[in-house]
């Protein structure tokens, strides 16, 4: 994904990138805050790309899953 904006700067108006966690480790207690959890805790499980076109065309949005 990266480097096809790289590419193509010009062709990407508007992009979200949302980054969703597991949720905190069984170990974290409770927690309400991802800042109250320690950072090498916080792994993300996907990456879903969420982007418009230069026309301001939506894209089908795109997901990547952390393996």
């Amino acid at each position: 994904m990266e480097q096809k904006i790289a590419d193509n700067p010009g062709c990407y108006r508007s992009i979200d990138i949302r980054i969703e966690y597991d949720g905190p480790p069984a170990n974290a207690g409770s927690v309400t805050r991802l800042g109250d959890v320690n950072p090498v805790d916080r792994v993300p499980t996907r990456w879903r790309v969420l982007s418009q076109d230069a026309n301001g065309v939506a894209r089908t949005p795109e997901t990547f899953r952390n393996r």
